[in-house]
């Protein structure tokens, strides 16, 4: 009988096999010039702060850092425009930004709302319109010109509302006293299009105390540790084993560990001498979650053999596989036996010699036959 455990924990169940088997005031420009996905970005964005309705009392700005190395903000600005000005706000930066970090920007105050921001890690005073504009980072402190000032220095831009320069097909929604701007994904997604990037909801500035939010992408992914020993009730913790000449019984285990960041729901496990001990076992494995199971068999000569675990996910849309090796090496065999043959008169009892004298006329005699396995097989 087959024996699956699930995560190395209490529950062991019988193997059940389930068969289940994403410029000025004309046209609007998109600023296709700016730097593609930059790992520095705008990731939220609110000018209702102090409005009537609003819970914040001061409009802000939020930076992300997409990537896997700190930056340094010296030199660095937001810069803000109305959706169809000409004339850019500036707000200078400081300090730096690690990777999957906040940065949060504090702009001008208005007379109402109730809750101030987290402690902001810039300060400046723009007053941004609630609803439409323009914003620009940028890589220096000097002030943008012009209604779509594109170029080398800006870093991300951001147009929402009825803003007349945006990147990609379309601005960003329309805000509100109540909503902000958010960059989908936590800040992550970055196509260059500002209408597919963000959305909107009720604001929520996170700051450089924040927690972090990483964008590695990694891909889907299983390990598998084959292991083999004897005690049918346990995992071995070495995968090779040596056994007398003969062989024996010994129990294999497998498990299986998902080391990326996509669930699994099907598992099916093949071997290489034992053949195929489940196939799409429905168990749901989480990211970092292992479970295990284990096979007997008796094994009469040296086996190398391979288990294959693969894995998939409701779809499938990932599929993958894991393999690894066992040894049992199975020592070389000597098999002997000796034959000790006597002869006597007693039918009862072997003799201990091999030679007899009869008298004249002979008469019955009792041969026996000992034999002995002087080898290192069972006979």
């Amino acid at each position: 009988m087959k024996t699956i455990n699930f995560g190395r924990g209490l529950l062991t169940t019988v193997l059940v096999l389930s068969l289940l088997l994403s410029f000025g005031g004309g046209a609007p420009v998109a600023a296709s010039q700016t730097q593609l996905a930059n790992d520095l970005r705008i990731s939220q964005v609110y000018g209702g702060g102090g409005n009537s309705g609003a819970t914040y009392t001061h409009d802000f700005i939020e930076l992300f850092n997409a990537g896997t190395g700190t930056i340094d903000l010296s030199g660095y600005s937001v810069q803000y425009a109305s959706s169809t000005g000409t004339s850019w706000q500036v707000t200078i930066l400081a300090g730096s930004i690690g990777p999957g970090q906040y940065y949060l920007i504090q702009e001008a105050q208005g007379t109402g709302g109730t809750t101030p921001l987290p402690t902001p890690d810039a300060v400046g005073t723009i007053a941004m319109s609630a609803t439409n504009g323009k914003l620009a980072l940028v890589n220096t402190s000097t002030a943008l010109s012009g209604s779509c000032p594109l170029g080398a220095t800006v870093v991300d831009f951001v147009g929402f509302g009825s803003a007349n320069c945006f990147e990609g097909s379309a601005a960003a929604p329309v805000l509100s006293n109540t909503l902000a701007a958010f960059r989908a994904d936590n800040g992550c997604t970055d196509t260059d299009d500002n209408s597919a990037d963000f959305t909107t909801t009720a604001p929520a500035p996170r700051n450089t105390a924040s927690p972090t939010h990483s964008c590695v992408v990694t891909q889907p992914s299983i390990a598998l540790n084959k292991t083999v020993g004897t005690d049918p009730t346990s995992c071995a913790t070495t995968d090779e084993i040596a056994l007398p000449a003969g062989g024996g019984e010994v129990t294999y285990c497998y498990e299986v560990t998902n080391t990326g960041p996509v669930t699994f729901t099907l598992h099916t496990l093949d071997d290489s001498e034992l053949g195929n001990l489940f196939t799409h076992l429905s168990y749901t494995l989480a990211p970092g979650a292992s479970a295990f199971i284990t096979e007997t068999a008796t094994i009469i000569t040296t086996t190398v053999n391979t288990g294959m675990w693969t894995a998939y996910n409701v779809g499938p849309t990932d599929v993958v596989t894991a393999t690894d090796v066992a040894t049992v090496t199975v020592a070389a065999s000597n098999p002997s036996i000796v034959l000790n043959k006597t002869v006597g008169t007693d039918p009862l009892a072997c003799a201990t010699t091999d030679e007899i004298v009869l008298p004249p006329g002979g008469g019955e005699v009792i041969y026996c036959y000992e034999v002995t396995n002087t080898g290192d097989l069972t006979l």
